[in-house]
């Protein structure tokens, strides 16, 4: 157990996260089966949150823990929804107010100082194709704008209805991104020591890519800080 507890759990979120996908592809493809992949997954979170419990015994590790718990709870939730495809599952405000709360817990657990999370969402928004493949997208994008502010700060995720388009914008108030980096974060293998992103971001652009969507960065006009911009055919 030694050498696994070592391992940075910043790093842990890199690697563990992207089970979700796996997850959600694995039941989109057997929805209409038997329910033996939901046993089978079942038996998996129930050892998953054994370890999870084990990791709270320690002091050190007690918010990790935490993450790993509501982590897996997301997953069970995952498959409680296989195979829902309702407009009410792709409502934009649960998937904001679900990847916020989330991404609060993800960077306590990763000591960044207090950052404020605003929301101004136009009601009635449902996004197309998979609602927990827009949270995992909103969700990597608030944690790398997070993870840019070290002394803490604010991030405000909008959206709303414009020319046929459904926008949304996740913006903070971090450092700035050299113009000639911006078309590049998207693409795989690049960061930059302004904002080291690992996966984060490349994830987030096929993740809209993937869903119909564009994506784009931008330095704050007048302001500190960095703006994402989502464009989905409405």
């Amino acid at each position: 157990m030694g050498p696994i507890l070592c391992f940075p759990f910043g790093a842990w979120f890199d690697i563990l996260h992207p089970l979700g996908d796996v997850l959600m592809m694995a039941g989109t493809a057997t929805a209409q089966a038997s329910g033996s992949l939901k046993g089978e997954l079942d038996d998996v979170f129930r050892k998953a949150t054994g370890v999870a419990r084990l990791l709270a015994s320690d002091p050190k590790w007690v918010a990790e823990a935490a993450i790993l718990e509501t982590s897996l709870e997301r997953g069970r939730l995952i498959v409680e929804r296989i195979g829902q495809q309702s407009s009410a599952c792709c409502d934009l405000e649960r998937i904001v107010d679900n990847a916020t709360g989330f991404a609060g817990s993800i960077l306590e657990a990763l000591h960044i100082p207090e950052i404020e999370f605003y929301r101004n969402v136009e009601p009635g928004i449902s996004l197309p194709r998979s609602p927990a493949c827009w949270e995992r997208a909103l969700l990597n994008l608030l944690v790398h704008a997070g993870e840019a502010m070290k002394r803490g700060g604010v991030v405000e995720v909008c959206a709303q209805r414009a020319q046929g388009e459904i926008v949304i914008t996740v913006a903070d108030n971090g450092p700035t991104i050299p113009d000639q980096d911006l078309p590049l974060l998207f693409k795989p293998h690049f960061s930059t020591r302004h904002r080291p992103s690992g996966m984060r971001l490349q994830t987030v652009g096929a993740i809209v890519r993937e869903n119909g969507g564009r994506i784009s960065a931008a330095n704050r006009h007048g302001a500190a800080g960095v703006e994402f911009r989502i464009t989905v055919p409405n």
